[in-house]
């Protein structure tokens, strides 16, 4: 946090990654919750977009013992900003089907659907307590 007055930039339209993700779809795809949704954008506080359903992404959380990051994980847009992914977006911006064959090429070589990451060692397994007290 600060105390330093900051400029606010003035919002921009880019409907690039909005397209973008009307053809991708990953998060939804890959999410073990479900808690992203496959249809359209809805209107969400004047806002169009897709709202994640809070309450599902959270208990799957709270079941795993620790945050997801799947959708994040696989979303071509959080991507490493080296100058290969810096060119891919400069395209993406300018040519829907360039839209498209970037998805194509991003299902190759980093798979539509990719295995999770497993557990670090150090991360504890939660055990589970049924209503008796006893350990699972």
């Amino acid at each position: 946090t600060t105390n330093l007055p900051l400029a606010v930039d003035a919002p921009r339209r880019d409907l690039t990654m909005l397209d973008f993700c009307r053809i991708c779809r990953k998060c939804a795809a890959c999410c073990p919750a479900e808690a992203i949704p496959t249809g359209d954008p809805q209107p969400v506080a004047e806002v169009r977009r897709w709202q994640i359903d809070q309450v599902k992404c959270y208990t799957y959380w709270c079941a795993v013992g620790t945050d997801c990051g799947r959708c994040i994980r696989v979303c071509p847009f959080a991507h490493p900003d080296n100058p290969l992914h810096r060119v891919v977006r400069w395209w993406l911006r300018r040519s829907s089907l360039m839209r498209r064959v970037a998805l194509r090429l991003d299902d190759l070589l980093y798979g539509r659907n990719p295995e999770p990451l497993p557990l670090r060692r150090w991360l504890p397994r939660r055990r589970r307590v049924d209503g008796a007290g006893s350990s699972r």
